[in-house]
Protein backbone atom coordinates (compact mmCIF):
# COMPACT_ATOMS: atom_id res chain seq x y z
CA UNK A 1 0.00 0.00 0.00
CA UNK A 2 1.05 3.58 -0.60
CA UNK A 3 2.25 6.33 1.74
CA UNK A 4 -1.07 8.05 1.08
CA UNK A 5 -2.88 5.12 2.64
CA UNK A 6 -0.57 5.27 5.65
CA UNK A 7 -1.48 8.91 6.15
CA UNK A 8 -5.21 8.48 5.61
CA UNK A 9 -5.84 5.18 7.34
CA UNK A 10 -7.31 5.88 10.72
CA UNK A 11 -5.75 4.27 13.74
CA UNK A 12 -7.69 3.11 16.73
CA UNK A 13 -7.69 5.90 19.28
CA UNK A 14 -5.29 5.19 22.08
CA UNK A 15 -7.08 4.37 25.30
CA UNK A 16 -5.90 5.60 28.67
CA UNK A 17 -4.45 2.62 30.42
CA UNK A 18 -3.09 1.60 33.77
CA UNK A 19 -3.07 -1.58 35.74
CA UNK A 20 -1.77 -3.23 38.88
CA UNK A 21 -1.63 -6.68 40.40
CA UNK A 22 0.18 -8.15 43.36
CA UNK A 23 -0.84 -11.77 43.34
CA UNK A 24 -2.47 -14.10 40.92
CA UNK A 25 -6.22 -13.73 40.58
CA UNK A 26 -7.66 -17.23 40.38
CA UNK A 27 -10.31 -16.55 37.88
CA UNK A 28 -9.57 -12.90 34.63
CA UNK A 29 -9.11 -9.80 29.69
CA UNK A 30 -8.94 -6.45 27.34
CA UNK A 31 -9.52 -4.35 24.21
CA UNK A 32 -10.38 -0.78 23.47
CA UNK A 33 -13.33 0.71 21.66
CA UNK A 34 -12.74 2.07 18.21
CA UNK A 35 -13.65 5.58 17.30
CA UNK A 36 -14.68 6.07 13.72
CA UNK A 37 -14.16 8.94 11.36
CA UNK A 38 -15.81 9.17 7.95
CA UNK A 39 -13.43 10.12 5.19
CA UNK A 40 -14.45 11.00 1.65
CA UNK A 41 -16.63 8.24 0.29
CA UNK A 42 -18.49 7.08 -2.74
CA UNK A 43 -22.23 7.64 -2.33
CA UNK A 44 -24.84 5.15 -3.46
CA UNK A 45 -28.15 6.96 -4.11
CA UNK A 46 -30.96 5.85 -1.81
CA UNK A 47 -33.97 4.97 -3.96
CA UNK A 48 -37.18 4.43 -1.97
CA UNK A 49 -39.35 1.45 -2.84
CA UNK A 50 -42.70 0.26 -1.60
CA UNK A 51 -42.40 -1.10 1.95
CA UNK A 52 -42.29 -4.88 1.93
CA UNK A 53 -40.80 -7.65 4.07
CA UNK A 54 -37.94 -8.17 1.59
CA UNK A 55 -34.42 -6.85 1.61
CA UNK A 56 -32.20 -6.66 -1.45
CA UNK A 57 -28.46 -6.71 -1.73
CA UNK A 58 -26.82 -4.41 -4.26
CA UNK A 59 -23.48 -4.89 -5.93
CA UNK A 60 -21.31 -2.01 -7.06
CA UNK A 61 -19.80 -1.25 -10.44
CA UNK A 62 -17.46 1.59 -11.34
CA UNK A 63 -18.74 3.26 -14.54
CA UNK A 64 -16.48 6.32 -14.77
CA UNK A 65 -13.08 7.40 -13.55
CA UNK A 66 -14.87 9.78 -11.16
CA UNK A 67 -16.17 6.81 -9.16
CA UNK A 68 -19.81 7.25 -10.10
CA UNK A 69 -21.46 4.14 -8.78
CA UNK A 70 -24.72 2.35 -9.59
CA UNK A 71 -26.67 -0.31 -7.77
CA UNK A 72 -27.53 -3.61 -9.36
CA UNK A 73 -29.88 -5.78 -7.30
CA UNK A 74 -28.64 -9.35 -7.35
CA UNK A 75 -30.69 -11.05 -4.69
CA UNK A 76 -34.05 -10.54 -3.02
CA UNK A 77 -34.10 -11.78 0.53
CA UNK A 78 -37.10 -13.79 1.64
CA UNK A 79 -37.52 -13.59 5.42
CA UNK A 80 -36.78 -16.72 7.37
CA UNK A 81 -39.73 -18.53 8.96
CA UNK A 82 -40.99 -17.18 12.26
CA UNK A 83 -38.91 -19.67 14.23
CA UNK A 84 -39.97 -18.71 17.73
CA UNK A 85 -42.33 -15.80 17.31
CA UNK A 86 -39.36 -13.48 16.89
CA UNK A 87 -36.28 -13.81 19.04
CA UNK A 88 -36.53 -11.88 22.27
CA UNK A 89 -33.74 -9.42 22.88
CA UNK A 90 -32.41 -11.40 25.84
CA UNK A 91 -31.84 -14.50 23.70
CA UNK A 92 -29.41 -12.42 21.61
CA UNK A 93 -27.28 -11.40 24.62
CA UNK A 94 -24.29 -13.52 23.57
CA UNK A 95 -23.86 -16.20 20.91
CA UNK A 96 -20.71 -17.94 19.71
CA UNK A 97 -19.46 -21.02 17.92
CA UNK A 98 -18.22 -22.22 14.51
CA UNK A 99 -20.01 -20.76 11.48
CA UNK A 100 -20.82 -24.25 10.24
CA UNK A 101 -23.18 -24.71 13.18
CA UNK A 102 -25.53 -21.93 12.02
CA UNK A 103 -24.91 -21.49 8.28
CA UNK A 104 -25.64 -23.78 5.36
CA UNK A 105 -22.54 -24.71 3.42
CA UNK A 106 -23.60 -22.66 0.38
CA UNK A 107 -24.16 -19.58 2.59
CA UNK A 108 -20.78 -19.78 4.32
CA UNK A 109 -18.69 -17.74 1.89
CA UNK A 110 -16.52 -16.39 4.68
CA UNK A 111 -13.43 -18.62 4.14
CA UNK A 112 -12.89 -17.32 0.59
CA UNK A 113 -13.68 -13.73 1.60
CA UNK A 114 -11.22 -13.99 4.49
CA UNK A 115 -8.40 -15.11 2.18
CA UNK A 116 -8.93 -12.11 -0.11
CA UNK A 117 -9.12 -9.63 2.76
CA UNK A 118 -5.95 -10.99 4.32
CA UNK A 119 -4.12 -10.77 1.00
CA UNK A 120 -5.23 -7.14 0.62
CA UNK A 121 -4.47 -5.82 4.11
CA UNK A 122 -2.12 -8.06 6.10
CA UNK A 123 1.06 -7.07 4.18
CA UNK A 124 0.35 -3.40 4.87
CA UNK A 125 -0.17 -4.00 8.58
CA UNK A 126 3.05 -6.00 8.73
CA UNK A 127 4.89 -3.09 7.11
CA UNK A 128 4.05 -0.75 10.01
CA UNK A 129 7.18 -0.07 11.99
CA UNK A 130 6.04 -0.25 15.63
CA UNK A 131 4.21 -2.94 17.61
CA UNK A 132 1.73 -0.29 18.78
CA UNK A 133 0.85 0.69 15.21
CA UNK A 134 0.50 -2.93 14.12
CA UNK A 135 -1.61 -3.86 17.16
CA UNK A 136 -3.96 -0.91 16.63
CA UNK A 137 -4.43 -1.18 12.88
CA UNK A 138 -7.94 -1.69 11.50
CA UNK A 139 -9.18 -1.36 7.93
CA UNK A 140 -12.57 0.36 7.88
CA UNK A 141 -14.26 -1.04 4.78
CA UNK A 142 -17.51 0.92 4.87
CA UNK A 143 -21.15 0.89 5.97
CA UNK A 144 -24.29 -0.77 4.62
CA UNK A 145 -27.58 1.06 5.32
CA UNK A 146 -30.97 -0.65 5.44
CA UNK A 147 -34.54 0.58 5.57
CA UNK A 148 -37.53 -1.79 5.65
CA UNK A 149 -37.92 -3.56 2.33
CA UNK A 150 -35.25 -1.46 0.65
CA UNK A 151 -32.00 -2.15 -1.13
CA UNK A 152 -28.83 -2.10 0.96
CA UNK A 153 -27.08 1.19 0.31
CA UNK A 154 -23.35 0.58 0.53
CA UNK A 155 -21.01 3.41 1.39
CA UNK A 156 -17.43 2.33 0.79
CA UNK A 157 -14.39 3.83 2.44
CA UNK A 158 -12.64 5.80 -0.30
CA UNK A 159 -9.15 4.81 0.87
CA UNK A 160 -9.60 1.11 1.52
CA UNK A 161 -11.82 0.46 -1.54
CA UNK A 162 -8.70 0.98 -3.67
CA UNK A 163 -7.23 -2.17 -2.17
CA UNK A 164 -10.20 -4.50 -2.09
CA UNK A 165 -13.55 -4.90 -3.82
CA UNK A 166 -14.80 -7.30 -1.19
CA UNK A 167 -17.31 -5.10 0.67
CA UNK A 168 -20.41 -6.06 -1.41
CA UNK A 169 -19.49 -9.71 -1.02
CA UNK A 170 -18.94 -9.23 2.72
CA UNK A 171 -22.33 -7.52 3.03
CA UNK A 172 -24.10 -10.41 1.31
CA UNK A 173 -22.38 -12.85 3.67
CA UNK A 174 -23.33 -10.74 6.70
CA UNK A 175 -26.98 -10.75 5.67
CA UNK A 176 -26.96 -14.56 5.69
CA UNK A 177 -25.04 -14.58 8.96
CA UNK A 178 -27.38 -12.10 10.70
CA UNK A 179 -30.36 -14.08 9.46
CA UNK A 180 -28.84 -17.21 10.99
CA UNK A 181 -27.99 -15.69 14.37
CA UNK A 182 -31.43 -14.10 14.73
CA UNK A 183 -30.44 -10.42 14.59
CA UNK A 184 -32.35 -9.61 11.40
CA UNK A 185 -35.27 -11.64 12.67
CA UNK A 186 -35.41 -9.35 15.71
CA UNK A 187 -34.88 -6.09 13.80
CA UNK A 188 -37.55 -6.80 11.18
CA UNK A 189 -40.19 -7.28 13.87
CA UNK A 190 -39.66 -3.87 15.48
CA UNK A 191 -42.21 -1.15 14.73
CA UNK A 192 -39.55 1.56 14.87
CA UNK A 193 -37.86 -0.16 11.91
CA UNK A 194 -40.83 -1.38 9.87
CA UNK A 195 -42.51 2.04 10.00
CA UNK A 196 -39.44 3.66 8.48
CA UNK A 197 -38.63 5.81 11.52
CA UNK A 198 -35.12 4.39 11.83
CA UNK A 199 -32.49 2.91 9.51
CA UNK A 200 -29.99 0.18 10.35
CA UNK A 201 -26.34 1.00 9.60
CA UNK A 202 -23.87 -1.89 9.61
CA UNK A 203 -20.22 -0.82 9.84
CA UNK A 204 -17.74 -3.37 8.49
CA UNK A 205 -14.18 -3.25 9.81
CA UNK A 206 -11.38 -5.74 9.18
CA UNK A 207 -8.51 -6.63 11.52
CA UNK A 208 -5.75 -8.39 9.55
CA UNK A 209 -3.91 -9.43 12.72
CA UNK A 210 -4.76 -8.70 16.34
CA UNK A 211 -2.23 -11.09 17.84
CA UNK A 212 0.16 -8.32 18.93
CA UNK A 213 -2.54 -6.68 21.05
CA UNK A 214 -1.79 -8.22 24.45
CA UNK A 215 -2.94 -5.83 27.19
CA UNK A 216 -1.26 -5.82 30.58
CA UNK A 217 -4.64 -6.21 32.29
CA UNK A 218 -8.27 -6.73 31.22
CA UNK A 219 -9.88 -3.76 29.44
CA UNK A 220 -13.64 -4.19 29.58
CA UNK A 221 -15.64 -1.80 27.42
CA UNK A 222 -18.54 -1.41 24.98
CA UNK A 223 -18.28 -0.84 21.22
CA UNK A 224 -20.63 2.07 20.85
CA UNK A 225 -21.05 5.79 20.48
CA UNK A 226 -24.45 5.21 22.05
CA UNK A 227 -26.48 3.76 19.16
CA UNK A 228 -25.08 0.25 18.70
CA UNK A 229 -27.52 -2.59 19.06
CA UNK A 230 -25.39 -5.61 18.11
CA UNK A 231 -21.69 -6.38 17.61
CA UNK A 232 -20.43 -9.31 15.53
CA UNK A 233 -16.94 -10.74 15.27
CA UNK A 234 -16.21 -13.38 12.60
CA UNK A 235 -12.75 -14.93 12.85
CA UNK A 236 -10.51 -16.36 10.15
CA UNK A 237 -9.19 -19.20 12.31
CA UNK A 238 -8.21 -22.70 11.26
CA UNK A 239 -7.50 -23.77 14.88
CA UNK A 240 -9.07 -23.20 18.28
CA UNK A 241 -8.46 -19.64 19.52
CA UNK A 242 -8.79 -17.64 22.72
CA UNK A 243 -12.36 -16.55 23.27
CA UNK A 244 -13.60 -13.01 23.92
CA UNK A 245 -14.06 -12.34 27.63
CA UNK A 246 -17.41 -10.93 28.70
CA UNK A 247 -20.08 -10.63 31.35
CA UNK A 248 -23.62 -9.31 31.33
CA UNK A 249 -24.16 -5.66 32.26
CA UNK A 250 -27.57 -5.80 33.93
CA UNK A 251 -27.24 -2.56 35.90
CA UNK A 252 -28.86 0.71 34.96
CA UNK A 253 -26.49 2.89 32.91
CA UNK A 254 -25.05 6.04 34.38
CA UNK A 255 -27.32 9.06 34.22
CA UNK A 256 -25.05 10.64 31.60
CA UNK A 257 -25.20 7.56 29.38
CA UNK A 258 -28.95 7.17 29.81
CA UNK A 259 -29.52 10.82 28.93
CA UNK A 260 -27.31 10.53 25.85
CA UNK A 261 -28.98 7.38 24.56
CA UNK A 262 -32.48 8.82 24.96
CA UNK A 263 -31.51 11.27 22.21
CA UNK A 264 -30.42 8.48 19.87
CA UNK A 265 -32.53 5.38 20.31
CA UNK A 266 -36.25 4.50 19.99
CA UNK A 267 -38.07 4.54 23.32
CA UNK A 268 -39.53 1.04 22.77
CA UNK A 269 -35.99 -0.29 22.36
CA UNK A 270 -34.81 1.44 25.55
CA UNK A 271 -37.83 0.06 27.40
CA UNK A 272 -37.02 -3.44 26.13
CA UNK A 273 -33.44 -3.09 27.34
CA UNK A 274 -34.80 -2.32 30.81
CA UNK A 275 -37.13 -5.33 30.87
CA UNK A 276 -34.33 -7.55 29.54
CA UNK A 277 -32.02 -6.44 32.36
CA UNK A 278 -34.60 -7.76 34.81
CA UNK A 279 -35.30 -10.97 32.88
CA UNK A 280 -31.63 -11.96 32.75
CA UNK A 281 -30.82 -11.47 36.44
CA UNK A 282 -31.25 -15.10 37.47
CA UNK A 283 -28.98 -16.48 34.76
CA UNK A 284 -26.42 -13.71 34.39
CA UNK A 285 -26.51 -11.84 37.71
CA UNK A 286 -23.65 -10.82 39.98
CA UNK A 287 -22.62 -14.38 40.88
CA UNK A 288 -21.98 -15.42 37.28
CA UNK A 289 -18.28 -15.55 36.32
CA UNK A 290 -16.62 -13.54 33.58
CA UNK A 291 -16.76 -15.88 30.60
CA UNK A 292 -13.70 -16.58 28.47
CA UNK A 293 -11.59 -19.62 27.77
CA UNK A 294 -11.28 -21.18 24.32
CA UNK A 295 -13.27 -20.66 21.13
CA UNK A 296 -13.46 -24.12 19.60
CA UNK A 297 -13.73 -24.96 15.91
CA UNK A 298 -12.85 -23.34 12.59
CA UNK A 299 -14.16 -19.94 11.53
CA UNK A 300 -15.75 -19.03 14.83
CA UNK A 301 -18.03 -16.08 15.51
CA UNK A 302 -19.10 -14.04 18.52
CA UNK A 303 -22.32 -11.98 18.50
CA UNK A 304 -23.66 -9.91 21.37
CA UNK A 305 -26.07 -7.23 22.51
CA UNK A 306 -23.72 -4.32 23.09
CA UNK A 307 -25.68 -2.34 25.68
CA UNK A 308 -25.95 -5.34 28.00
CA UNK A 309 -22.42 -6.73 27.70
CA UNK A 310 -19.04 -5.64 28.99
CA UNK A 311 -16.44 -7.37 26.81
CA UNK A 312 -12.68 -7.52 26.51
CA UNK A 313 -9.98 -8.87 24.26
CA UNK A 314 -8.72 -12.05 25.97
CA UNK A 315 -5.68 -11.86 28.18
CA UNK A 316 -4.03 -14.26 30.61
CA UNK A 317 -2.88 -11.36 32.81
CA UNK A 318 -4.64 -11.35 36.21
CA UNK A 319 -6.25 -8.43 37.98
CA UNK A 320 -5.05 -7.07 41.31
CA UNK A 321 -6.70 -8.74 44.26
CA UNK A 322 -7.07 -5.61 46.36
CA UNK A 323 -7.06 -5.51 50.17
CA UNK A 324 -7.87 -2.98 52.88
CA UNK A 325 -4.14 -2.68 53.66
CA UNK A 326 -3.32 -1.96 50.01
CA UNK A 327 -6.05 0.69 49.85
CA UNK A 328 -4.91 2.27 53.12
CA UNK A 329 -1.32 2.50 51.94
CA UNK A 330 -2.55 4.31 48.83
CA UNK A 331 -4.31 7.07 50.81
CA UNK A 332 -1.62 9.76 50.70
CA UNK A 333 -0.92 9.24 47.01
CA UNK A 334 -4.61 9.28 46.11
CA UNK A 335 -5.13 12.39 48.25
CA UNK A 336 -2.30 14.20 46.45
CA UNK A 337 -3.47 13.07 43.01
CA UNK A 338 -7.09 14.16 43.46
CA UNK A 339 -6.17 17.50 45.02
CA UNK A 340 -3.89 18.14 42.03
CA UNK A 341 -6.61 17.06 39.58
CA UNK A 342 -4.61 14.03 38.48
CA UNK A 343 -6.10 10.71 37.47
CA UNK A 344 -3.99 8.70 39.89
CA UNK A 345 -0.43 7.90 40.74
CA UNK A 346 2.35 5.51 39.79
CA UNK A 347 3.01 2.92 42.51
CA UNK A 348 6.73 2.15 42.49
CA UNK A 349 6.33 -0.91 44.67
CA UNK A 350 3.72 -2.44 42.41
CA UNK A 351 5.25 -1.07 39.23
CA UNK A 352 1.80 -0.02 38.07
CA UNK A 353 -0.41 3.04 37.76
CA UNK A 354 -3.28 3.29 40.25
CA UNK A 355 -6.42 5.11 39.14
CA UNK A 356 -8.28 7.00 41.86
CA UNK A 357 -11.60 6.65 40.09
CA UNK A 358 -11.35 2.88 39.93
CA UNK A 359 -10.51 2.56 43.63
CA UNK A 360 -13.39 4.87 44.54
CA UNK A 361 -15.77 3.42 41.97
CA UNK A 362 -15.38 -0.11 43.29
CA UNK A 363 -15.59 1.18 46.88
CA UNK A 364 -18.89 2.85 46.03
CA UNK A 365 -20.43 -0.50 45.10
CA UNK A 366 -20.46 -1.52 48.78
CA UNK A 367 -23.68 -0.32 50.40
CA UNK A 368 -22.04 0.01 53.81
CA UNK A 369 -19.56 2.66 52.74
CA UNK A 370 -20.02 6.37 53.37
CA UNK A 371 -19.23 6.93 49.70
CA UNK A 372 -22.15 4.76 48.63
CA UNK A 373 -24.49 6.69 50.91
CA UNK A 374 -23.10 10.04 49.70
CA UNK A 375 -23.91 9.10 46.12
CA UNK A 376 -27.32 7.69 47.03
CA UNK A 377 -28.29 10.98 48.70
CA UNK A 378 -27.64 12.65 45.33
CA UNK A 379 -29.73 10.08 43.47
CA UNK A 380 -26.54 8.55 42.00
CA UNK A 381 -24.79 5.18 41.94
CA UNK A 382 -21.25 3.90 41.52
CA UNK A 383 -21.55 3.90 37.73
CA UNK A 384 -22.15 7.68 37.86
CA UNK A 385 -18.79 8.35 39.49
CA UNK A 386 -16.62 10.29 37.02
CA UNK A 387 -13.43 12.29 37.63
CA UNK A 388 -15.22 15.45 38.65
CA UNK A 389 -17.56 13.67 41.04
CA UNK A 390 -14.69 11.61 42.47
CA UNK A 391 -12.76 14.78 43.36
CA UNK A 392 -15.88 16.27 44.94
CA UNK A 393 -16.53 13.13 46.98
CA UNK A 394 -12.93 12.99 48.14
CA UNK A 395 -12.98 16.63 49.23
CA UNK A 396 -16.17 16.18 51.25
CA UNK A 397 -15.53 12.74 52.71
CA UNK A 398 -11.86 11.89 52.89
CA UNK A 399 -9.66 14.96 53.41
CA UNK A 400 -7.94 15.89 56.73
CA UNK A 401 -7.47 13.51 59.65
CA UNK A 402 -11.20 12.83 60.14
CA UNK A 403 -11.56 12.11 56.44
CA UNK A 404 -8.63 9.72 56.49
CA UNK A 405 -10.30 7.82 59.32
CA UNK A 406 -13.52 7.66 57.30
CA UNK A 407 -11.59 6.43 54.25
CA UNK A 408 -9.96 3.68 56.32
CA UNK A 409 -13.39 2.62 57.59
CA UNK A 410 -14.79 2.56 54.06
CA UNK A 411 -11.97 0.49 52.55
CA UNK A 412 -12.21 -1.94 55.46
CA UNK A 413 -15.92 -2.32 54.81
CA UNK A 414 -15.37 -2.78 51.07
CA UNK A 415 -12.70 -5.41 51.63
CA UNK A 416 -15.13 -7.67 53.50
CA UNK A 417 -15.98 -9.20 50.11
CA UNK A 418 -13.83 -10.00 47.09
CA UNK A 419 -12.26 -6.84 45.69
CA UNK A 420 -10.35 -6.85 42.43
CA UNK A 421 -9.40 -3.94 40.24
CA UNK A 422 -8.08 -3.95 36.69
CA UNK A 423 -6.20 -0.66 36.65
CA UNK A 424 -8.23 0.40 33.61
CA UNK A 425 -11.09 2.76 32.97
CA UNK A 426 -14.01 1.07 31.24
CA UNK A 427 -15.47 2.95 28.31
CA UNK A 428 -19.26 2.72 28.13
CA UNK A 429 -19.59 5.28 25.33
CA UNK A 430 -16.84 5.90 22.78
CA UNK A 431 -16.43 9.13 20.87
CA UNK A 432 -17.96 8.85 17.40
CA UNK A 433 -17.46 11.88 15.11
CA UNK A 434 -20.61 10.90 13.21
CA UNK A 435 -22.67 11.77 16.30
CA UNK A 436 -22.68 15.46 17.11
CA UNK A 437 -21.91 16.08 20.77
CA UNK A 438 -20.52 12.63 21.46
CA UNK A 439 -17.68 12.17 23.94
CA UNK A 440 -16.05 9.29 25.74
CA UNK A 441 -17.94 8.21 28.87
CA UNK A 442 -16.29 5.99 31.47
CA UNK A 443 -18.16 3.89 34.02
CA UNK A 444 -17.39 1.46 36.80
CA UNK A 445 -18.53 -1.95 35.48
CA UNK A 446 -20.72 -2.93 38.41
CA UNK A 447 -19.89 -6.35 39.93
CA UNK A 448 -16.71 -6.86 37.90
CA UNK A 449 -14.65 -6.39 41.07
CA UNK A 450 -16.39 -9.35 42.73
CA UNK A 451 -16.84 -11.71 39.77
CA UNK A 452 -14.38 -14.51 39.20
CA UNK A 453 -12.77 -14.80 35.77
CA UNK A 454 -12.81 -18.07 33.88
CA UNK A 455 -9.45 -17.09 32.39
CA UNK A 456 -7.86 -17.15 35.83
CA UNK A 457 -8.79 -20.73 36.56
CA UNK A 458 -5.68 -22.89 36.49
CA UNK A 459 -7.18 -25.36 34.01
CA UNK A 460 -8.24 -22.51 31.73
CA UNK A 461 -4.81 -20.91 31.91
CA UNK A 462 -3.25 -24.20 30.86
CA UNK A 463 -5.66 -24.50 27.95
CA UNK A 464 -5.00 -20.88 26.88
CA UNK A 465 -1.25 -21.46 27.05
CA UNK A 466 -1.60 -24.45 24.73
CA UNK A 467 -3.83 -22.55 22.27
CA UNK A 468 -1.39 -19.61 22.26
CA UNK A 469 1.48 -21.95 21.52
CA UNK A 470 -0.50 -23.64 18.73
CA UNK A 471 -1.32 -20.25 17.18
CA UNK A 472 2.11 -18.70 17.55
CA UNK A 473 2.98 -16.92 14.32
CA UNK A 474 -0.62 -17.13 13.07
CA UNK A 475 -2.54 -13.92 12.38
CA UNK A 476 -5.61 -13.35 14.58
CA UNK A 477 -7.78 -12.04 11.73
CA UNK A 478 -11.46 -11.14 11.84
CA UNK A 479 -14.14 -8.76 10.70
CA UNK A 480 -16.06 -6.72 13.23
CA UNK A 481 -19.46 -5.23 12.53
CA UNK A 482 -21.33 -2.60 14.48
CA UNK A 483 -25.09 -2.81 13.91
CA UNK A 484 -26.35 0.70 14.65
CA UNK A 485 -29.80 2.32 14.90
CA UNK A 486 -30.05 5.66 13.06
CA UNK A 487 -33.07 8.02 13.00
CA UNK A 488 -34.21 8.67 9.45
CA UNK A 489 -33.34 12.39 9.63
CA UNK A 490 -29.87 12.00 11.12
CA UNK A 491 -26.90 13.99 9.85
CA UNK A 492 -25.07 10.79 8.93
CA UNK A 493 -27.85 9.63 6.64
CA UNK A 494 -28.17 13.04 5.00
CA UNK A 495 -24.44 13.19 4.34
CA UNK A 496 -24.52 9.65 2.96
CA UNK A 497 -27.46 10.41 0.69
CA UNK A 498 -29.59 7.86 2.51
CA UNK A 499 -32.95 9.53 3.10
Amino acid sequence: MTDKLKKQTRKRKKKQTSSIHTKKDKVDSGSGSDSQKIVSTTIIPYVPTDPSPTRETSTLETITKRDVMVTEPTEVRVPTPDRDGGKALGSLLMQSGPLEEILKKEDNTWPEIAKKLKKSFLPYQQSLTTPQARAGYVAELGTAYYGPGKTAMIKEDSVNRKYTDQLPEVVKFLEKFMDANGQWDYIEKQDWFTKGEYVIGIDVNYYPDRSEFNPDSPQFHKDTGGNNIFVNLVFDNEKDIEATEWFADLEQPSQKRASWQKKLLPKPYLDELDSTRTALQDEHGKDAPVSGGIGKGKYTYVSWLDDLVWHSTPTDVPRLEYTADAAKSAYKNLDTALKNQQAGYYDKQLGRYILAIEVLGTMAEAEGTELHQWLKAKGLKAQDLDYQLARQAWAQLYTNSAGQKQYFQDVTKRAETDWRITGKLSEAIAEDPRLKGTSSMKETPISLSTRRRVNSLLETQEAIAKVRADNKGEARSFIRTWVRILPIGSDELRQAGVM
